[in-house]
Protein backbone atom coordinates (compact mmCIF):
# COMPACT_ATOMS: atom_id res chain seq x y z
CA UNK A 1 0.00 0.00 0.00
CA UNK A 2 2.94 2.28 1.01
CA UNK A 3 4.41 1.21 -2.66
CA UNK A 4 1.45 2.69 -4.31
CA UNK A 5 1.07 5.50 -2.39
CA UNK A 6 4.52 6.59 -3.26
CA UNK A 7 4.02 5.91 -6.92
CA UNK A 8 0.98 8.02 -7.14
CA UNK A 9 2.69 10.90 -4.83
CA UNK A 10 5.42 10.84 -7.37
CA UNK A 11 3.71 10.97 -10.48
CA UNK A 12 1.89 14.02 -12.02
CA UNK A 13 -0.09 12.41 -14.18
CA UNK A 14 -1.78 10.56 -11.60
CA UNK A 15 -1.71 13.17 -9.75
CA UNK A 16 -3.24 15.25 -12.22
CA UNK A 17 -5.94 12.84 -13.27
CA UNK A 18 -7.36 12.02 -9.61
CA UNK A 19 -7.84 15.66 -9.60
CA UNK A 20 -9.75 15.60 -12.53
CA UNK A 21 -11.17 12.61 -12.78
CA UNK A 22 -12.31 13.17 -9.21
CA UNK A 23 -13.72 16.72 -9.41
CA UNK A 24 -15.84 15.78 -12.56
CA UNK A 25 -16.88 12.33 -11.10
CA UNK A 26 -18.35 14.63 -8.35
CA UNK A 27 -20.09 17.00 -10.27
CA UNK A 28 -21.68 14.28 -12.53
CA UNK A 29 -22.67 12.51 -9.26
CA UNK A 30 -24.44 15.57 -8.38
CA UNK A 31 -26.21 16.03 -11.92
CA UNK A 32 -27.43 12.58 -11.71
CA UNK A 33 -28.25 12.54 -7.83
CA UNK A 34 -30.53 15.38 -8.24
CA UNK A 35 -31.91 14.25 -11.54
CA UNK A 36 -35.12 12.37 -10.19
CA UNK A 37 -36.21 15.49 -8.68
CA UNK A 38 -35.55 17.36 -11.95
CA UNK A 39 -38.14 15.09 -13.74
CA UNK A 40 -40.51 15.04 -11.05
CA UNK A 41 -40.43 18.91 -11.41
CA UNK A 42 -39.86 19.40 -15.18
CA UNK A 43 -42.10 18.16 -17.85
CA UNK A 44 -39.75 15.74 -20.88
CA UNK A 45 -41.23 19.04 -23.29
CA UNK A 46 -39.21 21.42 -20.96
CA UNK A 47 -36.24 19.05 -21.37
CA UNK A 48 -36.60 18.66 -25.06
CA UNK A 49 -36.69 22.50 -25.22
CA UNK A 50 -34.02 23.11 -23.34
CA UNK A 51 -31.95 20.71 -25.48
CA UNK A 52 -32.57 21.94 -28.42
CA UNK A 53 -31.34 25.31 -27.09
CA UNK A 54 -28.12 23.25 -25.87
CA UNK A 55 -27.31 22.33 -29.13
CA UNK A 56 -27.64 24.92 -31.26
CA UNK A 57 -25.44 27.28 -28.71
CA UNK A 58 -22.70 24.55 -28.95
CA UNK A 59 -22.71 25.32 -32.60
CA UNK A 60 -22.16 28.67 -32.05
CA UNK A 61 -19.52 27.88 -29.47
CA UNK A 62 -17.64 26.38 -32.25
CA UNK A 63 -17.78 29.41 -34.48
CA UNK A 64 -17.55 31.30 -31.87
CA UNK A 65 -13.36 31.10 -31.68
CA UNK A 66 -13.04 30.35 -35.44
CA UNK A 67 -9.88 27.75 -34.32
CA UNK A 68 -7.67 30.28 -33.14
CA UNK A 69 -7.70 28.63 -29.64
CA UNK A 70 -5.91 26.58 -30.63
CA UNK A 71 -3.04 28.97 -30.92
CA UNK A 72 -3.46 29.13 -27.26
CA UNK A 73 -1.66 25.87 -27.33
CA UNK A 74 1.37 26.89 -29.45
CA UNK A 75 1.99 29.76 -27.84
CA UNK A 76 6.05 30.03 -26.77
CA UNK A 77 5.99 33.11 -25.06
CA UNK A 78 3.70 35.50 -22.49
CA UNK A 79 3.24 37.66 -25.49
CA UNK A 80 1.87 35.37 -28.12
CA UNK A 81 -0.38 33.66 -25.10
CA UNK A 82 -2.35 36.75 -24.45
CA UNK A 83 -2.63 37.92 -27.97
CA UNK A 84 -3.86 34.53 -29.08
CA UNK A 85 -6.53 34.94 -26.29
CA UNK A 86 -7.68 38.77 -26.90
CA UNK A 87 -7.58 37.53 -30.47
CA UNK A 88 -10.67 34.27 -29.53
CA UNK A 89 -11.90 36.90 -27.20
CA UNK A 90 -12.43 39.40 -30.45
CA UNK A 91 -13.66 36.88 -32.87
CA UNK A 92 -16.29 35.05 -29.85
CA UNK A 93 -17.70 38.77 -29.02
CA UNK A 94 -18.15 39.52 -33.00
CA UNK A 95 -20.18 36.06 -33.69
CA UNK A 96 -22.19 37.07 -30.78
CA UNK A 97 -23.02 40.42 -31.76
CA UNK A 98 -23.62 39.06 -35.38
CA UNK A 99 -26.07 35.64 -33.50
CA UNK A 100 -28.13 38.52 -31.16
CA UNK A 101 -28.86 40.44 -34.75
CA UNK A 102 -29.53 37.71 -36.84
CA UNK A 103 -31.98 35.85 -34.89
CA UNK A 104 -33.42 39.23 -33.78
CA UNK A 105 -33.86 40.67 -37.55
CA UNK A 106 -35.20 36.91 -39.06
CA UNK A 107 -36.88 35.51 -36.15
CA UNK A 108 -39.30 33.85 -38.42
CA UNK A 109 -37.26 31.69 -40.67
CA UNK A 110 -34.81 30.92 -38.09
CA UNK A 111 -38.14 28.87 -36.42
CA UNK A 112 -38.74 27.68 -39.40
CA UNK A 113 -35.63 26.50 -40.37
CA UNK A 114 -35.71 24.82 -36.83
CA UNK A 115 -39.16 23.15 -37.38
CA UNK A 116 -39.58 22.70 -34.00
CA UNK A 117 -41.26 23.84 -31.51
CA UNK A 118 -39.57 26.81 -29.60
CA UNK A 119 -39.96 29.17 -26.84
CA UNK A 120 -39.58 32.93 -27.53
CA UNK A 121 -36.81 35.24 -26.38
CA UNK A 122 -34.08 33.24 -27.96
CA UNK A 123 -32.71 36.51 -29.89
CA UNK A 124 -30.81 37.29 -26.65
CA UNK A 125 -30.64 34.16 -24.44
CA UNK A 126 -28.41 31.90 -27.05
CA UNK A 127 -25.88 34.83 -27.66
CA UNK A 128 -25.49 35.79 -23.53
CA UNK A 129 -24.80 32.18 -23.03
CA UNK A 130 -22.72 31.56 -26.13
CA UNK A 131 -20.52 34.82 -24.79
CA UNK A 132 -20.22 33.32 -21.21
CA UNK A 133 -19.58 29.67 -21.96
CA UNK A 134 -17.08 30.44 -25.12
CA UNK A 135 -14.95 32.69 -22.48
CA UNK A 136 -15.08 29.83 -19.71
CA UNK A 137 -13.81 27.82 -22.44
CA UNK A 138 -11.32 29.98 -23.41
CA UNK A 139 -10.47 30.24 -19.70
CA UNK A 140 -9.92 26.28 -19.70
CA UNK A 141 -7.68 26.28 -22.17
CA UNK A 142 -5.40 28.59 -20.76
CA UNK A 143 -5.51 26.95 -17.31
CA UNK A 144 -4.56 23.31 -19.36
CA UNK A 145 -1.66 24.78 -20.87
CA UNK A 146 -0.76 26.19 -17.45
CA UNK A 147 -1.58 23.01 -15.73
CA UNK A 148 -3.96 24.39 -13.32
CA UNK A 149 -5.68 21.19 -12.58
CA UNK A 150 -6.59 21.25 -8.99
CA UNK A 151 -7.51 24.84 -9.26
CA UNK A 152 -9.91 23.48 -12.07
CA UNK A 153 -11.19 20.66 -10.27
CA UNK A 154 -11.92 22.82 -7.25
CA UNK A 155 -14.32 25.18 -10.01
CA UNK A 156 -15.75 22.34 -11.15
CA UNK A 157 -17.31 21.39 -8.37
CA UNK A 158 -18.36 24.85 -7.18
CA UNK A 159 -19.88 25.38 -10.55
CA UNK A 160 -21.79 21.31 -10.28
CA UNK A 161 -23.20 22.70 -7.09
CA UNK A 162 -24.69 25.72 -8.23
CA UNK A 163 -26.18 24.24 -11.29
CA UNK A 164 -28.08 21.67 -9.33
CA UNK A 165 -29.42 24.27 -6.93
CA UNK A 166 -31.05 27.02 -9.46
CA UNK A 167 -32.53 24.10 -10.99
CA UNK A 168 -34.13 22.99 -8.38
CA UNK A 169 -35.21 26.31 -7.35
CA UNK A 170 -36.49 27.54 -10.38
CA UNK A 171 -38.53 24.05 -10.87
CA UNK A 172 -39.97 24.53 -7.58
CA UNK A 173 -40.83 28.15 -8.66
CA UNK A 174 -43.10 26.56 -11.67
CA UNK A 175 -41.15 28.41 -14.25
CA UNK A 176 -40.66 25.61 -16.54
CA UNK A 177 -38.40 25.94 -19.38
CA UNK A 178 -37.27 28.89 -18.79
CA UNK A 179 -35.96 27.76 -15.54
CA UNK A 180 -33.47 25.67 -16.52
CA UNK A 181 -32.37 28.61 -19.12
CA UNK A 182 -32.28 31.32 -16.66
CA UNK A 183 -30.00 28.29 -13.91
CA UNK A 184 -27.62 28.03 -17.06
CA UNK A 185 -27.11 31.66 -17.85
CA UNK A 186 -26.68 32.98 -14.69
CA UNK A 187 -24.56 29.83 -13.85
CA UNK A 188 -21.95 30.51 -16.48
CA UNK A 189 -21.58 34.17 -16.12
CA UNK A 190 -20.74 33.04 -12.20
CA UNK A 191 -17.92 30.13 -13.49
CA UNK A 192 -16.62 32.44 -15.84
CA UNK A 193 -15.99 34.86 -12.84
CA UNK A 194 -13.97 32.45 -10.41
CA UNK A 195 -12.14 31.55 -13.74
CA UNK A 196 -11.04 34.89 -14.48
CA UNK A 197 -9.65 35.75 -11.21
CA UNK A 198 -6.75 33.15 -11.34
CA UNK A 199 -6.24 34.39 -14.98
CA UNK A 200 -6.69 37.89 -14.48
CA UNK A 201 -3.60 37.35 -11.13
CA UNK A 202 -1.72 35.71 -13.59
CA UNK A 203 -1.90 37.74 -16.81
CA UNK A 204 -2.54 41.19 -15.98
CA UNK A 205 0.80 42.60 -16.15
CA UNK A 206 1.05 40.85 -19.71
CA UNK A 207 -1.75 43.30 -20.46
CA UNK A 208 0.59 45.87 -21.76
CA UNK A 209 1.76 43.45 -24.44
CA UNK A 210 -1.37 43.62 -26.76
CA UNK A 211 -0.24 44.15 -30.49
CA UNK A 212 -2.66 44.27 -33.03
CA UNK A 213 -0.01 43.57 -35.38
CA UNK A 214 0.48 40.21 -33.46
CA UNK A 215 -3.16 38.83 -33.13
CA UNK A 216 -3.02 40.15 -37.50
CA UNK A 217 0.15 37.92 -38.09
CA UNK A 218 -1.73 35.26 -35.62
CA UNK A 219 -4.25 35.43 -38.41
CA UNK A 220 -2.32 35.26 -41.54
CA UNK A 221 0.13 32.59 -40.14
CA UNK A 222 -3.02 30.25 -38.76
CA UNK A 223 -5.47 30.83 -41.84
CA UNK A 224 -5.97 27.09 -42.18
CA UNK A 225 -7.73 27.19 -39.06
CA UNK A 226 -11.17 28.67 -40.13
CA UNK A 227 -10.52 27.85 -43.49
CA UNK A 228 -9.58 24.23 -43.07
CA UNK A 229 -10.24 22.77 -39.65
CA UNK A 230 -13.55 24.91 -38.99
CA UNK A 231 -15.85 23.95 -41.43
CA UNK A 232 -14.32 19.77 -40.31
CA UNK A 233 -15.07 20.35 -36.72
CA UNK A 234 -18.51 22.56 -37.26
CA UNK A 235 -19.87 19.31 -39.29
CA UNK A 236 -18.51 16.78 -36.53
CA UNK A 237 -21.25 18.69 -34.36
CA UNK A 238 -23.94 19.45 -36.54
CA UNK A 239 -23.96 15.38 -37.26
CA UNK A 240 -23.86 15.20 -33.55
CA UNK A 241 -26.86 17.82 -33.13
CA UNK A 242 -28.93 16.10 -35.83
CA UNK A 243 -31.24 13.64 -34.09
CA UNK A 244 -32.02 16.46 -31.66
CA UNK A 245 -33.34 18.35 -34.46
CA UNK A 246 -34.68 15.72 -36.26
CA UNK A 247 -37.05 14.42 -32.88
CA UNK A 248 -37.82 18.13 -32.61
CA UNK A 249 -39.44 18.71 -35.59
CA UNK A 250 -41.25 14.93 -34.63
CA UNK A 251 -42.27 14.99 -31.33
CA UNK A 252 -40.89 16.96 -28.51
CA UNK A 253 -41.60 14.70 -25.91
CA UNK A 254 -39.46 12.01 -27.43
CA UNK A 255 -36.73 14.41 -27.55
CA UNK A 256 -37.00 15.28 -23.86
CA UNK A 257 -36.09 11.46 -23.45
CA UNK A 258 -33.23 11.75 -25.43
CA UNK A 259 -32.12 14.41 -23.40
CA UNK A 260 -32.53 12.27 -20.33
CA UNK A 261 -30.20 9.51 -22.45
CA UNK A 262 -27.95 12.03 -22.79
CA UNK A 263 -27.78 13.24 -19.20
CA UNK A 264 -27.17 9.95 -18.25
CA UNK A 265 -25.01 8.41 -20.54
CA UNK A 266 -22.70 11.76 -19.58
CA UNK A 267 -22.41 10.28 -15.81
CA UNK A 268 -19.98 7.63 -16.26
CA UNK A 269 -18.31 9.15 -19.61
CA UNK A 270 -17.93 13.23 -18.87
CA UNK A 271 -15.43 13.04 -16.26
CA UNK A 272 -13.82 10.49 -17.35
CA UNK A 273 -13.54 12.45 -20.64
CA UNK A 274 -12.75 15.80 -18.81
CA UNK A 275 -9.37 14.41 -17.43
CA UNK A 276 -8.09 11.93 -19.82
CA UNK A 277 -8.55 14.13 -22.47
CA UNK A 278 -6.99 16.87 -21.29
CA UNK A 279 -3.52 14.86 -20.08
CA UNK A 280 -3.93 13.34 -23.43
CA UNK A 281 -3.87 16.65 -25.10
CA UNK A 282 -1.18 18.09 -23.00
CA UNK A 283 0.94 14.21 -23.34
CA UNK A 284 0.98 14.58 -27.23
CA UNK A 285 1.68 18.16 -27.46
CA UNK A 286 5.00 17.90 -25.08
CA UNK A 287 5.66 14.27 -27.32
CA UNK A 288 5.01 16.14 -30.67
CA UNK A 289 7.02 19.20 -29.69
CA UNK A 290 10.06 17.28 -28.83
CA UNK A 291 10.18 14.50 -31.14
CA UNK A 292 7.83 15.58 -34.24
CA UNK A 293 5.89 12.40 -33.51
CA UNK A 294 2.93 11.35 -31.00
CA UNK A 295 2.81 7.49 -31.85
CA UNK A 296 3.23 6.49 -28.14
CA UNK A 297 1.20 8.90 -26.78
CA UNK A 298 -1.31 7.68 -29.34
CA UNK A 299 -0.88 3.77 -28.97
CA UNK A 300 -0.85 4.68 -25.16
CA UNK A 301 -4.33 6.36 -24.62
CA UNK A 302 -5.63 4.47 -27.14
CA UNK A 303 -5.71 1.11 -24.98
CA UNK A 304 -6.57 2.93 -22.12
CA UNK A 305 -9.76 5.02 -23.70
CA UNK A 306 -10.78 1.32 -24.96
CA UNK A 307 -10.53 -0.58 -22.12
CA UNK A 308 -12.50 2.85 -20.07
CA UNK A 309 -15.17 2.71 -22.48
CA UNK A 310 -16.20 -1.27 -23.06
CA UNK A 311 -16.47 -0.94 -18.68
CA UNK A 312 -18.61 2.00 -18.89
CA UNK A 313 -21.19 0.35 -21.94
CA UNK A 314 -21.06 -2.98 -20.10
CA UNK A 315 -22.60 -1.09 -16.65
CA UNK A 316 -25.16 0.99 -19.23
CA UNK A 317 -25.87 -2.22 -20.61
CA UNK A 318 -26.60 -3.71 -17.61
CA UNK A 319 -28.26 -1.60 -15.08
CA UNK A 320 -30.25 0.74 -17.14
CA UNK A 321 -33.52 -1.13 -17.30
CA UNK A 322 -33.85 -2.00 -13.35
CA UNK A 323 -32.52 1.26 -12.29
CA UNK A 324 -33.58 3.85 -14.44
CA UNK A 325 -37.72 3.84 -13.75
CA UNK A 326 -37.00 3.61 -9.54
CA UNK A 327 -34.26 6.77 -10.25
CA UNK A 328 -36.96 8.85 -12.32
CA UNK A 329 -39.99 7.73 -12.62
CA UNK A 330 -42.03 4.95 -14.42
CA UNK A 331 -43.48 7.59 -16.98
CA UNK A 332 -39.71 8.12 -18.28
CA UNK A 333 -39.62 4.23 -19.06
CA UNK A 334 -39.62 4.96 -22.76
CA UNK A 335 -36.07 6.86 -22.51
CA UNK A 336 -34.69 3.42 -21.66
CA UNK A 337 -33.64 1.76 -25.64
CA UNK A 338 -32.38 5.28 -26.33
CA UNK A 339 -29.64 5.30 -23.21
CA UNK A 340 -28.65 1.58 -24.12
CA UNK A 341 -28.06 2.02 -27.81
CA UNK A 342 -26.68 5.55 -27.37
CA UNK A 343 -24.35 4.69 -25.11
CA UNK A 344 -22.98 1.97 -27.62
CA UNK A 345 -22.63 5.34 -30.03
CA UNK A 346 -20.68 7.56 -27.09
CA UNK A 347 -18.40 5.02 -25.90
CA UNK A 348 -16.85 4.60 -29.26
CA UNK A 349 -17.13 8.40 -30.04
CA UNK A 350 -15.42 8.74 -26.47
CA UNK A 351 -12.59 6.57 -27.74
CA UNK A 352 -11.78 8.35 -31.33
CA UNK A 353 -13.63 12.18 -30.80
CA UNK A 354 -11.11 11.67 -27.86
CA UNK A 355 -8.00 10.81 -29.91
CA UNK A 356 -9.24 13.16 -32.57
CA UNK A 357 -6.89 16.25 -31.60
CA UNK A 358 -4.16 15.18 -33.45
CA UNK A 359 -5.89 16.06 -36.38
CA UNK A 360 -5.55 19.71 -35.43
CA UNK A 361 -1.78 19.42 -33.78
CA UNK A 362 -0.99 16.93 -36.27
CA UNK A 363 -1.79 19.90 -38.69
CA UNK A 364 -3.79 17.38 -41.11
CA UNK A 365 -6.83 19.28 -41.68
CA UNK A 366 -7.49 17.69 -44.79
CA UNK A 367 -7.92 14.45 -43.67
CA UNK A 368 -9.98 15.77 -41.10
CA UNK A 369 -11.85 17.86 -43.31
CA UNK A 370 -12.51 14.82 -45.72
CA UNK A 371 -13.61 12.64 -43.04
CA UNK A 372 -16.18 15.05 -41.65
CA UNK A 373 -17.64 15.81 -45.02
CA UNK A 374 -18.12 12.15 -45.56
CA UNK A 375 -19.73 11.74 -41.99
CA UNK A 376 -22.11 14.66 -42.39
CA UNK A 377 -23.20 13.13 -45.89
CA UNK A 378 -23.43 10.02 -44.48
CA UNK A 379 -25.55 10.91 -41.47
CA UNK A 380 -27.83 13.40 -43.41
CA UNK A 381 -28.45 10.23 -46.24
CA UNK A 382 -29.15 8.08 -42.83
CA UNK A 383 -31.99 10.37 -41.66
CA UNK A 384 -32.93 10.87 -45.13
CA UNK A 385 -33.77 6.84 -45.81
CA UNK A 386 -35.50 6.59 -41.83
CA UNK A 387 -37.97 9.50 -43.48
CA UNK A 388 -38.39 7.51 -46.73
CA UNK A 389 -39.20 3.96 -44.89
CA UNK A 390 -41.28 5.86 -42.40
CA UNK A 391 -39.22 4.47 -39.30
CA UNK A 392 -40.29 5.28 -35.99
CA UNK A 393 -37.84 7.68 -33.87
CA UNK A 394 -36.01 4.63 -32.52
CA UNK A 395 -35.80 2.53 -35.50
CA UNK A 396 -33.97 6.15 -37.03
CA UNK A 397 -31.99 6.63 -34.26
CA UNK A 398 -30.59 2.80 -34.23
CA UNK A 399 -29.99 3.09 -37.76
CA UNK A 400 -28.20 6.78 -36.98
CA UNK A 401 -25.89 5.28 -34.59
CA UNK A 402 -25.09 2.03 -36.46
CA UNK A 403 -23.63 4.38 -39.40
CA UNK A 404 -22.32 6.64 -36.94
CA UNK A 405 -19.89 3.94 -35.34
CA UNK A 406 -18.67 2.77 -38.23
CA UNK A 407 -17.61 6.14 -39.11
CA UNK A 408 -16.10 6.46 -36.01
CA UNK A 409 -13.50 3.24 -36.79
CA UNK A 410 -12.59 4.79 -39.76
CA UNK A 411 -11.65 8.00 -38.01
CA UNK A 412 -9.83 6.38 -35.48
CA UNK A 413 -7.87 4.76 -38.46
CA UNK A 414 -6.65 8.38 -39.57
CA UNK A 415 -6.20 9.35 -36.75
CA UNK A 416 -3.19 6.56 -36.32
CA UNK A 417 -1.70 6.91 -39.42
CA UNK A 418 -1.58 10.78 -38.66
CA UNK A 419 0.03 9.56 -35.04
CA UNK A 420 2.88 7.90 -36.61
CA UNK A 421 3.81 9.51 -39.90
CA UNK A 422 6.16 12.01 -39.45
CA UNK A 423 5.71 13.73 -42.85
CA UNK A 424 2.18 15.12 -41.44
CA UNK A 425 3.35 15.67 -38.05
CA UNK A 426 6.03 17.61 -39.12
CA UNK A 427 4.77 21.29 -38.15
CA UNK A 428 7.59 22.99 -40.64
CA UNK A 429 5.73 20.91 -43.61
CA UNK A 430 2.89 22.87 -45.61
CA UNK A 431 -0.33 21.74 -46.58
CA UNK A 432 -1.00 21.25 -50.93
Amino acid sequence: MQRVFNKIRNSQYLQNFIALAGSELFAQAIQIGVSPILTRIYSPIDFGQYELFKSICLLFIVIGFLQFDVTIYSSKTEKESINSISLCIITLTSTCLLAFLGIFIFNDFFLKLIGAEVQKGWSWTLPVYVFFSGLTTLLLVWMTKAGSFFLMSKIKITVSILVATTQISFGYMKMGYWGLIYSTIIVQIIAFSLYFYPFFRSNYKHFLLLDFNIMRNLVIENWRLPSVVLPGNFLNYFVQTLPVFFLGRIDTNVLGYFSLARRIIDFPLKFITAAVQQLYIKEITDEVNETGVGKRSFDKNLKLFSAIAFILFLGILVFTKPVLPLLFGKEWTPAIPYIIILGLLYSVRFIFGSLGFIMVLGKAPKLDIFWQVGFCILIISTFRLADNLNLNSFLTIFLYVFASVLAYLMYGLLCKFVAKSDNILNTNSKIN
